[in-house]
């Protein structure tokens, strides 16, 4: 991903490398966002016309946000009880 300044009230660490998978549906895309360090993953939808530079921040937005909620920063979220499959 592009270096890009962060905007002001943008969370999330811009230096990660995160790679993003972008699926048309319609008029909108869905968003994958993967964080390459832990492969923590947020997905999302934004209009399809949506500047490239707006879901890059906020994938960076929703990862931090993602972190911030499991109380583990610096890793993948905590599992919560129930059955993996």
């Amino acid at each position: 991903m592009p270096d890009t300044p962060d905007r002001p009230g943008s969370d999330g660490d811009r230096s990660e490398e995160v790679y993003l998978e972008l699926q048309t549906v319609g008029s909108a895309l869905n968003v994958a966002a993967i964080a390459a360090s832990d492969g923590l993953e947020v997905r999302f939808q934004v209009p399809g016309k949506t500047p490239r530079e707006d879901i890059e921040a906020l994938a960076f937005q929703k990862l931090a946000y993602v972190r911030k909620k499991s109380g583990n920063e610096n890793g993948p979220p905590k599992r919560r009880p129930g059955i993996y499959i």
